[in-house]
């Protein structure tokens, strides 16, 4: 008798440059809003579940969501576009830090 096993392995896919990656859908937090919030202090998953709710529902993210904050951690803050409204007045000048 053949018994296959299925390994599932969390691992962060190659992303296009300038796009966001959702890691936790349930509370619609991207990879981008963990690095603003490792900028801004976190360290653990926890922090992240404290300031922007992941992992605190299914669970299923604590791996990416930990993978993205390791590595946005270690990276060189970096200047990401921030988005405006159309005649907001701030054109394409503003930026914020990550």
């Amino acid at each position: 008798m053949r018994t296959d096993r299925i390994i599932f392995q969390s691992i962060t896919p190659p992303r296009t440059p300038g796009t966001a990656m959702y890691v936790c859908v349930c509370h619609a937090v991207t990879d981008r809003d963990i690095a603003r919030a490792a900028a801004d202090g976190a360290r653990t998953v926890r922090d992240l579940r404290e300031s922007l709710g992941v992992a605190s529902s299914c669970g299923r993210c604590a791996q990416c969501a930990h993978a993205c904050l390791k590595e946005a951690s270690a990276a060189p803050h970096r200047t990401i576009p921030l988005l405006h409204v159309a005649g907001d007045g701030l054109g394409q000048r503003e930026f914020a830090t990550a």
